[in-house]
């Protein structure tokens, strides 16, 4: 059977052109991201091959999602405050087109510790619209640092009023109390106070209003000394770790291309480490809450660049390796980190802009690269610290590749060793240029004009022309800084053997 994958309305469509001679055996999905450029220099080889029957950790289903502070999401054309718009709900139920619980979403942020009212119904309305949509159980901030348990209580019953049982995740107290000093307490606060304030808290909601907690929402990570505090003075009462991290400053400036340095990513996971596996000791999982490419609403012309959308892929699938539990990326309204910006507010009962950024189109490729509760695969590479490679394997058999390269001006040939029956199908990511806001193009397709969140444009795949001889590796050649994907199905044949599954030479340019 010949499939050709692509994003469409959504979800996954698998288009088949039966062959009585020819059955699937397995699929290889192929994204390389650099960017297209022309006078490139001669591309740099990378060879790649794949051991499937060792697949490793699962990638969970809900890894990737957002943050948004208690803002109103974006209202429907109709003005009617209790709606949500339905080209933002179409932009979530995209990203969650390969798993069920595929979205995680946290109401929260700097806005929950200082909410001095209950949200009203048309708020928890919108709410259960993006619940409904995204099919994932969400996070819910409270006011901690406001120190009023009748005030926490009232929060919870209308959630519960508004919301079922499933929607929600859990409540977290708080958000980063390290930076309460000089703001919600005084300077000269001691953290054996906040200890206490949250202790104090967790008891006076569980087990009567909830059965667990959240938190600490904490700004740098999560310190495992802070953990095993949390754990001490909370037993038995927490459900999950939460902590931030932000890649760059926003003093950094407007340089895209800082945000492909070879150690931006991996610092990150360095730095988390140590709070990963302080939680999973403790039998609990440990979620990025909010995180960015850099924190203060982001960096114009580097957060909204098409470079975010390759640090936006490196940035998940390096710390999913990492055993971290998920990650929330924090946005909404027009901040420049936001995936997907918006006009909103809670002075207006319309939106003007809802607007995909390049890295939405990241995390739909992320979604697309760990589908169907994929787990890791062990890949023998060859060594360039600027090509970042990682393979998976789903339940359903499916083999895919995500690469990337941060080469500025340096194109890769990458060969991967198949089977000498596979079928390659190509689908590319491309953009005019890295620090590109708009002109972004997936498989053909963009979100650039679109009007319902839909892709727009004619979808296009390409089919590499059939080796001219077996035995020979397959090479795709990637330019550099653009995205491609291609899917590699292995068919059987009445002389497929052991000796004849040797690769197949392909060179296609970018």
């Amino acid at each position: 059977m010949e499939f050709l994958v692509q994003i469409i309305r959504g979800e996954l469509n698998l288009w088949e052109t039966p062959s009585p001679k020819i059955m699937l055996r397995s699929i290889i999905l192929l994204f390389i991201t650099t960017l297209v450029q022309a006078g490139a220099s001669a591309p740099a080889p990378v060879s790649v091959k794949l051991h499937p029957k060792e697949a490793g950790q699962a990638v969970p289903m809900s890894f990737a999602g957002f943050s948004r502070e208690w803002r109103r999401f974006p209202y429907a054309d109709t003005g009617r405050p209790e709606t949500v718009h339905p080209k933002y709900l179409q932009l979530l139920r995209n990203l969650c087109a390969f798993n069920d619980k595929a979205l995680s979403i946290r109401i929260g942020g700097a806005s929950a510790d200082g909410i001095k009212e209950v949200p009203d119904a048309n708020r928890w309305q919108q709410i259960r619209q993006v619940y409904e949509a995204t099919r994932t159980p969400l996070i819910i901030t409270l006011n901690l640092a406001r120190g009023d348990v009748q005030f926490c209580k009232d929060f919870i019953h209308r959630a519960k009023e508004h919301l079922p049982a499933e929607a929600i995740a859990g409540f977290e107290l708080g958000n980063e109390p390290d930076g309460w000093f000089g703001r919600h307490r005084p300077k000269d606060y001691r953290w054996e106070t906040y200890f206490d304030e949250f202790a104090a808290m967790r008891a006076a909601l569980v087990p009567g209003e909830i059965r667990q907690v959240i938190g600490p929402a904490w700004a740098h990570g999560l310190p495992p000394d802070i953990a095993a505090t949390l754990l001490k003075m909370n037993p038995g009462a927490l459900s999950m770790f939460t902590g931030h991290a932000y890649s760059l400053s926003p003093k950094t400036g407007p340089h895209p291309e800082k945000l492909l340095i070879a150690d931006v990513v991996p610092k990150t996971v360095t730095f988390l480490t140590p709070g990963i596996q302080a939680a999973h000791e403790a039998g609990l999982p440990f979620r990025l809450g909010e995180c960015g490419s850099a924190w203060g609403g982001g960096i114009p012309g580097v957060s909204d660049s098409f470079a975010s959308a390759l640090w936006i892929m490196d940035f998940c699938m390096s710390l999913a390796e990492a055993g971290l539990d998920g990650v929330n990326f924090h946005g909404g309204g027009k901040g420049h980190y936001s995936p997907i910006q918006d006009d909103s507010d809670d002075k207006k009962f319309f939106t003007r802009s809802i607007t995909p950024k390049p890295s939405y189109y990241g995390l739909l490729l992320f979604a697309e690269a760990t589908a169907h509760r994929a787990r890791f695969i062990p890949v023998e590479r060859s060594t360039d610290e600027k090509v970042r490679l990682w393979a998976t394997l789903d339940e359903k058999g499916t083999r895919r590749l995500l690469i990337i390269n941060k080469h500025l001006d340096q194109p890769i040939t990458v060969q991967l060793n198949t089977e000498s029956t596979s079928h390659l199908t190509l689908k590319r990511l491309t953009a005019p240029a890295i620090g590109a806001t708009e002109g972004i193009r997936i498989g053909g397709q963009t979100f650039d004009g679109s009007t319902d969140g839909l892709l727009v444009g004619t979808a296009h795949f390409e089919t590499p022309p059939p080796p001219p001889v077996r035995h020979s590796p397959d090479h795709t050649y990637c330019c550099k800084r653009s995205a491609g994907h291609v899917e590699v199905k292995r068919q059987e044949c009445p002389t497929d053997s052991a000796h004849h599954r040797a690769s197949r030479s392909i060179t296609h340019p970018w």
